[in-house]
């Protein structure tokens, strides 16, 4: 369980919905399954949790294209039922999901899925100390209990370490202005007077004019704008609870593609 107006089952429905539909946007359009309320109507501090929590659901799962299509092409529907190994804590340290074809019996699912239980339980005794749990549709007091999440990095600290990083960068690099010339065969730096020579940014020429024109829009001093308006946004969300904002969610969204992780 969670100490938040929602449940862990939410976060999950939310994060599965974000993946299937392959969405990065927030939670403002979006509703709470258990209330039925919307998402924007938490306070700025359960909203941003909650959706730190889902974006680290999203990024954690892993790409389960092979096995749905290898599923699809037997015939088999996936099943809520699955069983957990559990070790001497809580957390599985692996998991059986089940698919079944779509006219095969409840009482047959489960019969099997018991017996799956207990050759695995028998096989595994002697070697680890394993109890097994089962999910889905089963009794609840063979439910194992969810997992509390890690605490989230804040949204605004987030926003601020990919300014920090951009400034960093663009501190190290070339200066800036950059200057695309000769149709991408030099890549350079201006310094915008006869005395010193254009500073090469690049040595080689490159084999594209097109990715050297943009290459030479986004120099240093660019980025360096761009972090002053993160930092202003960040700053923004910690005063103001300017959170929840598309112009928030936006900045959100800028600071994890630059900082190389899926939103």
């Amino acid at each position: 369980m969670t100490d938040q107006p929602y449940t862990q089952e939410d976060l999950l429905a939310e994060a599965t919905r974000r993946r299937r539909d392959r969405t990065t946007w927030d939670l403002v359009d979006t509703v709470i399954p258990s209330t039925g309320l919307s998402w924007a109507h938490l306070c700025t501090k359960d909203y941003s949790i909650a959706d730190e929590e889902i974006r680290r659901l999203v990024r954690g799962a892993p790409d389960l294209s092979e096995w749905a299509v290898a599923m699809g092409g037997d015939g088999l529907q996936p099943s809520t039922h699955t069983l957990s190994l559990l070790g001497d804590g809580k957390h599985p340290f692996g998991r059986l999901h089940f698919a079944f074809e779509a006219d095969m019996p409840e009482d047959a699912r489960r019969a099997l899925i018991v017996l799956v239980g207990e050759a695995l339980q028998d096989a595994l005794a002697q070697r680890v100390p394993t109890r097994l749990t089962t999910h889905g549709r089963s009794p609840a007091d063979n439910l194992t209990e969810p997992q509390p999440m890690p605490d989230p990095e804040p949204p605004a600290d987030t926003i601020r370490r990919a300014a920090d990083l951009m400034r960093t960068r663009a501190a190290a690099a070339t200066r800036g202005p950059w200057l695309s010339m000769d149709g991408g065969d030099r890549l350079v730096h201006d310094p915008g007077h006869d005395y010193d020579p254009p500073e090469y940014v690049v040595d080689e020429p490159m084999s594209s004019a097109a990715n050297a024109e943009h290459i030479a829009a986004l120099h240093p001093l660019v980025a360096v704008a761009m972090a002053n308006v993160l930092e202003q946004l960040a700053r923004s969300i910690d005063e103001c609870d300017f959170y929840g904002t598309p112009a928030s969610a936006l900045a959100l969204e800028l600071a994890y593609t630059y900082l190389g992780r899926e939103a």
